[in-house]
């Protein structure tokens, strides 16, 4: 059985994530976010990789990273948007390349809803606490350029369109949370 649970930035779908992960040890859980940074370190490191194959490829490595967690498990939970961010680091610089869309095969495809002030409300603290937590970082950035940049996603209109043409079903956190767990006994 494989459920992909999904949702736009700050609705919660780690949160549930980590949640399904210590409370079912029957089910392997995922988080696209943490599988996405592993490619990018393995290509990263992986000295006959180049720039060029990265931008090309990508959607190929990451489907083929998800098809291994698929042969390897019988139940198993991916948490997280299934459009992984277009800017990366690669061997220290950033790369950008073409967004794209990775479908989960799975009948079982959950959004997670919040209400918009709410949703604001998180990608808002998250962001600030980011910036605390990076402080120097961004210090030096207002030194250097008199000001601090904070890449903000909150076009929640965005990811509710592009799930709604994958066939997910929108439901809030706790009605999720039901569903998987009866799904996942």
């Amino acid at each position: 059985m494989i459920i992909h649970i999904s949702g736009s930035p700050g609705a919660g779908k780690s949160t549930l994530g980590k949640y399904f992960k210590y409370k079912y040890r029957n089910a392997k859980v995922i988080d696209l976010d943490q599988l996405y940074d592993n490619i990018m370190r393995k290509l990263s490191n992986n000295e006959n990789v180049r720039e060029i194959d990265v931008k090309k490829n990508i959607k190929k490595y990451y489907q083929a990273e998800i098809k291994k967690y698929i042969s390897k498990y019988d139940k198993l939970i991916f948490v997280g948007l299934s459009f992984p961010d277009p800017r990366v680091e690669f061997r220290g610089k950033e790369i950008r390349f073409k967004p794209f869309y990775v479908d989960i095969p799975t009948k079982y495809k959950y959004f997670i809803i919040v209400p918009q002030y709410e949703l604001y409300r998180r990608i808002l603290k998250r962001d600030f606490n980011n910036i605390i937590k990076n402080s120097k970082e961004y210090f030096n950035e207002v030194r250097e350029k008199g000001k601090i940049t904070v890449p903000i996603d909150i076009d929640d209109k965005f990811w509710r369109d592009v799930h709604k043409k994958q066939n997910y079903k929108f439901y809030d956190s706790e009605k999720v949370k039901t569903i998987v767990e009866q799904l996942v006994r």
